[in-house]
């Protein structure tokens, strides 16, 4: 028998049902993308201003360093003028440019002399000041490092032997090679007249007794081409920076004890 559909119509076959199909939009991928173009935009931006920022900032930092090392090499110029000052105060006169043997012959620097004043008096405990500096018998000592010697300005002298201050010998000058100078016979001023000069790459062992004319300190003034100029310690125990453009006249002036100020110190 057969099933008759219309006379029971819930028995009947359903027909599938075709839903519609939705057409694909393309909205959210285009708004991806504008969002991450305009995000690399952004960013390649801030990459750029960074960029501008470090650009601009090098110049300061470079100038903060070369102030920094001005700053601790003027220290150091103060520390030595100070403990020559105390030399002075113990043996009543500033000390010789250089320890001489009975026949005149120079065996040790004036810095060695200074060892005690400036927390070193066990390295010169070890030198035998009867022989040259560079014998042999001094060779551990003087090859130590002696920090108030150094200047961040003057890289051979930074763990090494070599000394960073000098100095400025002559006839009328503070550090002379009779020693016989005192803080009475500087006829000019404490004030008005240096001792020590800071000059780069000096290759001068600390002990070794030898430091700089006059004329030479003309031409390491003239023509350094560092921030600001080299240091320079005055007899009254401050320190100035002078400028490579100061004249040769200005320069003999301020090292020598007699005569006529520096312009730069009188007007």
């Amino acid at each position: 028998m057969s099933q008759d559909y219309n006379s029971n119509p819930s028995s009947a076959p359903i027909p599938p049902v075709n839903h519609p199909v939705k057409p694909r939009l393309e909205t959210s991928n285009s708004t991806l993308k504008i969002v991450l173009i305009v995000c690399g935009i952004m960013l390649m931006l801030l990459a750029l201003a960074g960029f501008f920022l470090l650009f601009l900032l090098v110049p300061a930092i470079g100038g903060v360093r070369d102030a920094a090392r001005r700053s601790a090499a003027s220290n150091q110029a103060r520390v030595l003028i100070i403990s020559l000052h105390n030399y002075h105060g113990a043996n009543n006169r500033f000390p010789n440019a250089a320890i001489r043997d009975q026949s005149g012959v120079p065996l040790h620097s004036w810095r060695t002399s200074l060892l005690p004043f400036i927390e070193s008096a066990h390295i010169l405990q070890r030198i035998d000041l009867a022989k040259p500096w560079n014998d042999p018998t001094n060779a551990a000592a003087i090859n130590s490092f002696v920090y108030a010697f150094s200047s961040p300005r003057c890289p051979d002298s930074q763990e090494t032997n070599k000394t960073a201050y000098v100095a400025v010998v002559g006839p009328d000058t503070v550090i002379t090679t009779d020693g016989r100078r005192t803080f009475e016979s500087i006829a000019k001023g404490t004030g008005l007249t240096g001792v020590l000069l800071e000059i780069p790459e000096s290759n001068i062992a600390w002990a070794e007794p030898r430091d700089i004319t006059i004329e030479q300190a003309i031409q390491y003034i003239q023509s350094f081409k560092g921030s600001g100029g080299l240091c320079v310690a005055l007899a009254d125990g401050s320190v100035m920076t002078i400028p490579p453009s100061t004249s040769a006249e200005d320069i003999r002036r301020l090292f020598n004890c007699s005569g006529d100020a520096p312009s730069f110190l009188v007007n």
